[in-house]
């Protein structure tokens, strides 16, 4: 029968201690353990499984919903409300902090496009009424930009100049307004 001997010395004492084992014992002892070794490894390996499985249903799924719905708020589709995500608390209140700025940004954007189709429709009047006050005068009138590119002018001002409509449109450079009016 084969055995295996290991020795020892016995610190402070004249002694030297020897033991064997039989190498049958060794692989019998040896293969209980693996067994229970598998068997931890094992659990050890279901138990990772359900704690991956656990956060990514209540983690990582919510996350990505809400990383997908963030993404459409970029190029400024916010009309649409964000998916609710179920998951740990602070993703839940991310996604409602989310929800309400996104609340907010469309109200706002809402509230922007009213007060410039009033304010557009506030200038075209003032428009229409300056263009009335300039057909009514007498006179020939023009304005320019501080650049002396032509804002508006009157037609009796295009007949004081012997212009056509098209020498005169608005961004007309008073240069060429003056070298269109004056003879060669």
């Amino acid at each position: 029968m084969a055995r295996i001997y290991g020795t020892a010395d016995v610190p402070g004492r004249p002694l030297v201690v020897a033991a064997g084992l039989s190498v049958a014992d060794i692989r019998t002892d040896w293969a209980a353990g693996r067994a229970t070794d598998l068997a931890l490894l094992a659990a050890m390996v279901l138990v990772l499984a359900l704690t991956l499985a656990f956060l990514r249903m209540r983690i990582v799924a919510p996350v990505a919903r809400l990383h997908a719905a963030v993404a459409d708020l970029g190029p400024g589709r916010i009309t649409a409300p964000l998916p609710v995500v179920g998951g740990a608390r602070e993703i839940v209140e991310l996604a409602a902090g989310i929800e309400a700025m996104r609340a907010a940004l469309d109200r706002n954007t809402r509230s922007l496009e009213d007060e410039v189709a009033l304010r557009t429709a506030e200038a075209s009047a003032r428009g229409a009424l300056l263009d009335s006050a300039f057909s009514a005068l007498g006179q020939g009138i023009a304005i320019f930009d501080p650049d002396l590119f032509l804002i508006a002018c009157n037609r009796q001002y295009l007949d004081l100049l012997g212009l056509a409509p098209d020498a005169a449109r608005p961004g007309t450079p008073l240069a060429a307004i003056a070298a269109a009016a004056l003879p060669e």
